[in-house]
């Protein structure tokens, strides 16, 4: 080190030679070699130091994990700490199934924990795992932040503890790939929206140099539609990202140009990808005008209002029946739309004894999750949702659910941004008798006509109004209402509608051109009966787990061995039989097996409301099922009754098995002639004014009513309208004195559907006139009992 350092000391004029030595040739020839060889020596000064910087400097001898790497634990936890929705990211993650989330669900009661233990389960469970892995089910989940966090890290870009003193790279250079994926991710959805603003986007691109002059000529041809236009313009600027030196400036100008068009749809767009792209400040540093200043503070203080509304009320109203499977509403299935004809022959009035509906399968359903209701088309058109299935299959609690996931703010209700959510219950007399969208908002707020006024200026963008319950509407005003003039695109053409219905009466709406998807909600799956029955009668998790996995080795087993006396399937049914000695287990096991000899029962648990009433009837009743629909409801009410009177500290051991002979009939006669009086009025909601004139107290109402708080004041309904239906038709056949007539009074009345299929249980159909009557109006056979 001395020798390099004097070297690199040594400068050339401190050399001294004679005077009289310099003219001569050879002096001259010396001079010059010297020179050289310090110049030489000084060059190899320079190497030799700034190589020994490098190997006393901060090599990282630990360069910490690359994609093709197994993740480490505390690495997912610390790096995806801003993931939320660890459930739908963990199914997308290599060997991960839903019953791995169901089974981390019940164990953890937080994010972190639910985090925590999909990560460890997944490492355990899926021994080749890789950070590709993770980076892959971040894409497919849209989540571009969270990718380039991760591929920062494992590029080295961000500081660790292996390169501490590394310069963080700025979010403005992200991936270039990365931009080109999350523009394609939003194409749809610009093709759509571009084709209805063609001209003055195309001509701002062109202003700003960012498309030739040649696809403005192309978007002026006649004889193309706007949408194949549309297309071919994104195609253009998708090549031109691709063959960018600079992808994210291109895309970041692109978004400057169509945020500006004074078009919502298009900003909100732009905005979402500068977000995905990690540079939401270029909003800040390019001034890019999104309008939301022109939105009135009356029209933000009321979606805030609403929000606070929407995340305090409960997705569950009431916890009776007691809830069960992973959802709190069945699985969701795509349709296309039907013949409203074939939809009728479908209903439930083949089966009026009481007894349960045939599944019809439908296989080219397509299932999709609760993020796709609201996905954009392929044409420019707003949403007509239309969501059907039958009573008790969840389609209010879906709507709660919509409601809870808008309420925590934007992007939290993908894909589209609202700024306002109205939930429009039909069974409510304002929102069933509404004129004008001022009645829609319930509860008023002050200048309310500055919002109407808002909102109708831009034909409804970016509104949403959930339209619950189109069966519960007269049929005067589903054939003509504000809310029908909404769904056809006749008011507010640009908002988006969600209208839910029994499937009975959704025919109405098919025949509709306005409706763009028809999604129904279809429950559970046959072979989730039984897991669903395990988890509810075993309260030992680790055990259900257990149990869980027997059965389905059992079922496997069955379909793999044919021969009954194969040695494995022998195996696997004692493995069966050994877990089952705890009698929680002995009780689901027997139910199980009980629904496979009683296929009736079976194709009713497929509706998560019945499934969890059939549950808690067989627990209650020692292992005996209902033999019809009817007698399910009765069992179910019964129940309840007992239930409350242990809740009002009374002994409800020595009530008796069956309604006609409980002490409180009375009270059961009051109740059941206000479910059919409002039913008749079509009124499911109640006061507590109305309540008061039954002269019950609330002890009276025997658990078959509950009270919400809608809007800072409480109100009252029964447990389910089901339930007020049954109730509605035990007045009919043990009350009225013309049952008969009172029938046939109703039979063409829609609200009465479920009701008078009660009615028919409870009664047996003993009356040789209903036969008739059946016949004459449906051609229905009804078979006479035995």
């Amino acid at each position: 080190m001395i020798g390099v350092v004097g070297l690199c000391h040594f400068q050339p004029q401190q050399v001294q030679l004679p005077r009289a030595t310099l003219h001569s040739p050879g002096a001259m020839n010396q001079l010059q070699l010297l020179l050289r060889a310090v110049r030489l020596s000084f060059v190899l000064c320079v190497f030799l130091c700034l190589g020994l910087i490098l190997l006393s400097g901060d090599v990282e001898l630990n360069p910490g994990p690359t994609i093709d790497d197994q993740p480490d634990l505390s690495l997912l936890v610390k790096w995806l700490e801003p993931l939320h929705d660890w459930k739908s990211f963990g199914l997308l993650l290599p060997g991960v199934t839903q019953e791995d989330i169901t089974t981390i669900e019940e164990f953890g009661t937080s994010t972190v924990q639910g985090k925590t233990g999909l990560f460890s389960k997944w490492l355990k469970k899926y021994p080749t795992a890789t950070w590709k892995d993770v980076l892959d089910a971040l894409y497919k989940k849209e989540e571009y932040q969270l990718v380039k966090i991760i591929e920062d890290h494992l590029s080295g870009k961000v500081k660790t503890a292996a390169n501490h003193d590394c310069e963080t790279i700025p979010m403005i250079f992200i991936i270039s790939n990365l931009a080109i994926k999350i523009f394609r991710s939003h194409y749809a959805s610009l093709t759509s929206i571009i084709s209805t603003n063609l001209t003055k986007v195309t001509n701002a691109l062109y202003a700003e140099e960012l498309i030739p002059m040649n696809i403005v000529e192309d978007m002026l041809i006649e004889g193309i539609g706007d949408s194949k236009k549309a297309s071919k313009l994104l195609l253009v600027i998708t090549r031109h990202l691709e063959s960018s030196q600079s992808r994210t400036q291109y895309l970041i100008d692109v978004c400057y140009v169509l945020a500006n068009q004074e078009h919502k749809a298009l900003a909100d767009i732009s905005t979402a990808i500068l977000h995905d792209l990690g540079c939401a400040s270029v909003i800040a540093e390019k001034h890019i005008d999104l309008d939301l200043s022109a939105t009135p503070d009356i029209v933000l203080q009321y979606a805030n209002n609403l929000r606070r509304c929407y995340k305090d009320q409960p997705i569950v109203n009431a916890d009776w029946p007691p809830r069960i499977g992973e959802y709190f509403f069945g699985r969701l299935a795509l349709v296309e739309k039907q013949d409203s004809t074939i939809k009728d022959q479908k209903s439930a009035w083949y089966l009026l004894r009481g007894q349960v509906d045939e599944i019809i399968e439908m296989p080219e359903n397509t299932e999709i999750q609760i993020e796709d209701i609201l996905k954009p088309t392929e044409t420019a058109l707003s949403l007509r949702v239309v969501i059907d299935g039958p009573p008790g299959i969840g389609k209010t609690t879906l709507c709660r659910k919509l409601l809870n996931m808008w309420s925590h703010g934007p992007g939290e209700l993908p894909p589209c941004q609202y700024d306002l959510v109205l939930y429009c219950p039909l069974r409510h007399s304002k929102i069933a008798t509404a004129t004008t969208l001022a009645d829609l908002l319930v509860p008023c707020c002050y200048e309310a006509h500055i919002l109407v006024e808002w909102f109708e200026k831009k034909n409804g963008e970016g509104l949403l109004i959930i339209f619950d319950g189109w069966d519960e509407l007269s049929m005067s005003s589903r054939s003509s209402s504000f809310a029908k003039a909404i769904i056809r695109r006749e008011q507010l053409s640009q908002c988006s509608v969600i209208v839910t219905s029994r499937s009975y009466a959704s025919s109405s709406l098919l025949k509709m051109d306005s409706i763009s998807r028809y999604i129904q909600v279809i429950g559970f799956r046959k072979e989730e009966i039984a897991t669903v029955i395990i988890r509810k009668i075993q309260k030992d998790p680790e055990l259900a787990l257990e149990l869980i996995e027997a059965y389905e080795e059992m079922i496997n087993n069955q379909q793999d061995f044919d021969d009954d006396s194969s040695s494995d399937r022998i195996n696997v049914d004692f493995k069966w039989l050994e877990l089952c000695s705890n009698s929680d287990s002995q009780l689901a096991v027997k139910l199980i097996n009980d629904l496979e000899v009683r296929g009736d029962v079976c194709s009713l648990c497929y509706i998560p409301l019945i499934c969890s009433m059939v549950i808690l009837v067989y627990c209650k009743e020692n292992g005996s099922l209902p033999t019809t629909l009817t007698q399910l409801y009765e069992n179910f009410i019964l129940q309840t009754i007992k239930r409350q009177a242990e809740k009002c500290g009374k002994d409800a051991y020595d009530l008796p098995n069956n309604l006609l002979s409980l002490p409180s009939q009375l009270a059961l006669q009051e109740l059941c002639r206000l479910a059919y009086t409002n039913l008749v009025k079509k009124k499911m909601i109640f006061t507590s004014d109305q309540l008061k004139e039954l002269s019950l107290s609330k002890e009276d109402y025997l658990g078959l009513i509950t009270s919400f708080i809608e809007f800072d004041e409480k109100k009252y309904q029964f447990l389910h309208l089901s339930i007020q239906e049954f109730l509605a038709a035990w007045w009919i056949a043990k009350h009225e004195k013309k049952t008969e007539e009172v029938f046939k009074d109703h039979f063409d009345d829609d609200h009465f559907r479920m009701c008078l299929r009660f009615v028919a249980g409870l009664t047996n159909l003993e009356h040789e006139s209903y036969e008739q009557y059946f016949n004459k109006q449906l051609d229905l056979i009804c078979r006479k009992p035995p």
